[in-house]
C-alpha cells in the first residue's frame, strides 16, 4: 500500500472507521513509513485540539503489542455455527409466504375501497346542494368547510409564528429645583432602590462647605420607569424633562436569526471535521470554525447588551438647591448703608492714590533734586 492511499485512510483509521483488514495494512504502513506516522500524530494532536479533548500517552510498549496483535488468523468454524447460518432460511420462508398473502389479498382490498370513494364522491353534490339551501340569504355563497367536515378538502393551515415581544429602550433626563439637595439625593436613591433599580453615578458641587447642587445616574426596570419619574418629580419643583425611546425589537429579531444560522454552520463544519481525512482539509475547517464562533460571540454580546438596556431604564438626575432670598431693608437702613459704602469708596480711593504715591517716590526724588538743582543755579549772582 502506497503513501497517498494510506494518507487518505489516515482520518479514518484514527476514527476507528476502517475494517479489520484495511485497519491491518495501514497499520503495517505505518510502523514501517516514519512520514506517514509523523502526519498521523500531527491529525490525531490537531483533532484533539479541535474537539477540546486531553491527550493522553500511552505507556511505554504498548504500541508494540498492538501492532503485534494485528496479524490474525481466522477462527475454525464450529459446528454451532451452523445452526445460526439456518435462522436466515426460516425468516426468509417466512417473508415468503407473507408476500404471496399479501399478492392475494391486495387486489380485494383495493377494490372494496375504490368502491367506497366512488360512493362518497357520488353522494358529495347531493350533500352541498342541501347544505347550499339551508344557508341564510345573509351568508356568503363560498362556505369555509368546518373542522369535522368529511366530503370537503381539507386545507393544511400553518399556525402563524408569535409576533416578538416589543423591546424598547427608555432613558430619561429630569432637572429639579430643590430645597435641600442632601435630602433630595437621600431620596431619590431610596427611589431608586425601592423600585427594584440602582445608582450607577453621582456628582456634587458645594458652597460654603455644603453640597449645593449635583446628578445622579438612575437604573431602573422599565416596568417601574414611569412610576419612577413621577416620584422624583415630586421631590421638588421641575425645571426641565425630556424623555426618550429607541426600539431594538428588530435588531433583536435579527440576531436571534443570525445566531441560529451561525449555529446551524457551526453544527455543518464540525460534521465536516469529522468526515475529512487531509491535514489541509482539517486545517481549513478549523479556520473556518474560529470565524463562526468568534461571529456567534459577537452576535450573542450585543444582543444581552440589548436585553439588559431594554430591561433596565435610566434616568439622568440633576438637582439644584433654591438660594435663599434676601429679607428686605427699610429706607433708613438702606440710607445707612448707601452712606457706609460711599465713605468705604472714599476711603478707598485716597487709599489707592496714596498706594500710588509710595510706589512712585523715587521718580517723585528725582524730580525734587533736580528742581531743587535747576532752582540753585538759576539765582543772579550778588556782586
Amino acid at each position: 500500500m502506497n503513501c497517498a492511499g494510506v494518507r487518505d485512510q489516515i482520518k479514518a483509521y484514527i476514527d476507528g472507521e476502517l475494517g479489520p483488514v484495511m485497519r491491518r495494512r495501514v497499520a503495517n504502513h505505518i510502523a514501517s513509513c516514519a512520514e506517514c506516522r509523523k502526519e498521523m500524530l500531527e491529525m490525531t494532536e490537531l483533532m484533539n485540539e479541535v474537539r477540546g479533548t486531553r491527550v493522553v500517552s500511552a505507556p511505554e510498549g504498548l504500541r508494540e503489542k498492538v501492532l503485534g496483535n494485528l496479524d490474525f488468523k481466522p477462527a475454525a468454524r464450529k459446528a454451532w455455527q451452523w445452526s445460526l447460518l439456518l435462522k436466515p432460511a426460516k425468516v426468509a420462508a417466512g417473508l415468503v409466504g407473507v408476500m404471496i398473502l399479501a399478492a392475494v389479498l391486495l387486489p380485494t382490498f383495493q377494490r372494496s375501497r375504490g368502491g367506497a370513494s366512488q360512493d362518497r364522491m357520488a353522494e358529495a353534490p347531493v350533500i352541498a346542494k342541501h347544505a347550499v339551501q339551508l344557508m341564510p340569504k345573509s351568508a356568503p355563497a363560498s362556505v369555509e368547510p368546518g373542522p369535522g367536515s368529511g366530503y370537503a378538502h381539507r386545507s393544511a393551515r400553518v399556525a402563524p409564528s408569535p409576533a416578538p415581544r416589543q423591546m424598547i429602550i427608555k432613558s430619561a433626563e429630569m432637572t429639579v429645583q430643590v430645597k435641600s439637595f442632601q435630602k433630595a439625593s437621600d431620596e431619590a436613591t431610596i427611589i431608586a432602590s425601592s423600585s427594584g433599580g440602582y445608582i450607577t453615578d453621582t456628582s456634587a458641587t458645594s458652597d460654603s462647605g455644603a453640597p449645593t447642587d449635583g446628578s445622579l445616574t438612575l437604573r431602573v426596570p422599565a416596568d417601574s420607569f414611569e412610576l419612577a419619574l413621577h416620584r422624583l418629580s415630586a421631590l421638588g419643583e421641575v425645571k426641565a424633562k425630556s424623555v426618550s425611546g429607541e426600539d431594538v425589537t428588530g435588531e433583536t429579531v435579527d440576531l436571534d436569526s443570525r445566531l441560529r444560522n451561525l449555529r446551524a454552520e457551526e453544527r455543518q463544519y464540525l460534521d465536516i471535521m469529522n468526515r475529512a481525512k487531509r491535514i489541509p482539509d482539517v486545517v481549513t475547517v478549523t479556520n473556518e470554525l474560529s470565524r463562526v464562533r468568534g461571529e456567534i460571540e459577537e452576535s450573542q454580546g450585543r444582543l444581552k447588551y440589548l436585553k439588559s438596556s431594554a430591561a433596565m431604564s435610566t434616568i439622568n438626575l440633576t438637582l439644584t438647591q433654591k438660594k435663599p432670598r434676601p429679607v428686605p431693608q427699610s429706607s433708613i437702613q438702606k440710607t445707612f448703608n448707601n452712606a457706609v459704602g460711599s465713605l468705604a469708596a472714599i476711603g478707598n480711593s485716597f487709599a489707592s492714590v496714596l498706594i500710588w504715591l509710595v510706589v512712585y517716590s523715587p521718580f517723585w526724588g528725582l524730580l525734587l533734586v533736580i528742581w531743587l538743582y535747576s532752582r540753585k543755579h538759576a539765582e543772579p549772582t550778588r556782586t
